[in-house]
């Protein structure tokens, strides 16, 4: 009985992994990292990793896929915030660094006269353009807030063809929503 529990908490371990690891690839339009939070409230955390570890002990595989799931957003959405270009449109961003800096799409804030981000907390702050680059659809923005959940970079080269991710983002003025899909392919130039 050891020994399965042992492998199952593995399995499970790596599967949870991949899912956090993959949960923000979509989210701020960032091709080529792989994107994990480490930064999250500690009773949320506590908890999913609770109801993961209660769902390994003799659960099916589709229990085990779910907790992983709800671990993977519980972990990650912090980082997630909604970018609102003020009469014009509105998206996602992920929280760059501890010190307010956001990585979003380039269109998302063309044209923007005033810019204000939503955290996950439902906080909301005022932000300013830094740079973008329209080659790629990327831009960072700026928000006077320390101390924030940013997302952390893993290396390159990690994805895999098949690999269940999650997208987490505020598409269409939507708030903290989620989906899931699979990696279709890697190093497609679009």
């Amino acid at each position: 009985m050891v020994g399965r529990k042992k492998k199952g908490q593995t399995k499970m371990a790596r599967l949870l992994t991949s899912l956090t690891a993959a949960a923000l690839i979509a989210a701020g339009g960032i091709g080529d990292h792989l994107l994990t939070s480490t930064t999250v409230n500690q009773s949320t955390e506590a908890a999913s990793t609770s109801a993961m570890v209660a769902a390994g002990a003799g659960a099916s595989t589709s229990q085990i896929l779910d907790a992983a799931t709800e671990h993977a957003f519980a972990v990650a959405s912090p980082a997630v915030v909604y970018v609102n270009n003020v009469g014009v449109g509105s998206g996602s961003g992920v929280i760059y660094d501890t010190t307010g800096n956001i990585v979003t799409n380039a269109h998302v804030v063309s044209n923007a006269q005033s810019l204000t981000v939503t955290l996950s907390t439902g906080k909301i702050y005022p932000a300013k353009l830094v740079g973008t680059d329209t080659r790629d659809d990327l831009a960072v923005i700026h928000i006077n807030v320390s101390h924030l959940p940013a997302a952390h970079f893993a290396s390159a080269g990690t994805f895999r063809v098949a690999q269940m991710v999650l997208a987490i983002g505020n598409p269409l003025g939507l708030q903290q929503s989620v989906t899931f899909g699979l990696i279709s392919a890697l190093d497609r130039t679009v």
